[in-house]
């Protein structure tokens, strides 16, 4: 797109031309699936996919929080702590036993055991990377995780650590028991410890629990 051409509302000769460019792009790599994700305002662009054969499967919230100076309970915060790699595939074992809401759980044309493949593949490549893992242990066990990363953002005229919220996960059977609330609190901590200034978080629109969770 020229530099001299708006990037907020793109028209759409700019929007079709785009798109083919990736769907060209696609077929030369042998892509099978694809999917994409867009602002809702942005009409000329969804009626672009639409004509290409994208379906639309969710709606997506961009949450995001500043961290002000908050207070944990000592009881509460012992509980939270930096994943170990022995403690890896309990992580896996409860991301592979979440009933997810994703858009990869939604559309009908992902097989579920693609999905779970998906995202162990996702959490997997995060921990064995320099991403960040917080845990949640309940009666010496992890029963919750955070994967999250950072990165340093211009904001402002100055740089913001900006955290983003990429993963998370309660043990089905601790569902209800305020876990989850505690795993929330307690990775927040973690990132304001670690110089986290704001944090994003994507959820999806049919995720209740999550965004009650996120709201309180």
């Amino acid at each position: 797109i020229p530099s001299n051409r708006p990037l907020v509302r793109p028209d759409r000769e700019v929007a079709y031309q785009f798109l083919a460019s990736f769907l060209g792009w696609a077929r030369t790599e042998n892509v099978r699936f694809a999917f994409t994700k867009t602002s809702p305002d942005l009409t000329v662009v969804a009626s672009a996919l639409e004509d290409e054969g994208f379906r639309f499967i969710e709606t997506i919230h961009q949450l995001t929080k500043s961290l002000p100076d908050m207070s944990l309970g000592a009881e509460e915060y012992s509980r939270i702590a930096e994943a170990e790699p022995e403690a890896y595939a309990g992580i896996v074992n409860i991301s592979n036993r979440t009933p997810w809401e994703s858009r990869f759980f939604q559309d009908s044309r992902i097989r579920q055991e693609s999905a779970y493949a998906f995202y162990e593949k996702w959490l997997r490549g995060g921990l064995e990377r320099t991403k960040r893992c917080t845990t949640l242990k309940i009666r010496g066990e992890v029963r919750g995780f955070v994967l999250w990363s950072v990165e340093n953002l211009m904001l402002g005229g100055r740089h913001v650590a900006v955290a983003d919220w990429e993963l998370s996960a309660v043990d089905p059977d601790e569902i209800g028991a305020g876990a989850g609330k505690a795993l929330y609190r307690g990775a927040l901590r973690e990132m304001q410890t670690a110089g986290v200034e704001i944090v994003r978080q994507a959820v999806s629109a049919h995720n209740h629990r999550a965004l009650n969770l996120c709201a309180k």
